[in-house]
């Protein structure tokens, strides 16, 4: 079957947890890589986004990265655990 313009396509799933605080966040897969979804805890207005997607720096390509570095002021998140979990 041939697809049609904007056809939905399958590129993931994700699971809902919950931290030992009661806090709630997704963990699954996109394109084969292992994502962690957090709401954001730093919106301040309405055009900034709700939720971050989080992946491995290993999982995201060198160019990407650099592209994230400049656009977010070199802001890269090397670590989170269950307690920086915003919600």
């Amino acid at each position: 079957m041939e697809q049609q313009q904007g056809e939905l396509i399958d590129v993931g799933a994700l699971w809902m947890n919950e931290s030992k605080s009661g806090n709630k966040y997704l963990t699954g897969k996109i394109d084969e890589k292992k994502v962690l979804i957090f709401r954001n805890k730093y919106k301040e207005k309405e055009s900034q986004p709700d939720y971050r997607v989080y992946m491995k720096a290993t999982d995201v390509p060198q160019a990407q990265i650099q592209k994230i570095a400049k656009d977010f002021g070199g802001k890269i998140v090397k670590e989170i655990t269950v307690e920086d979990i915003p919600f």
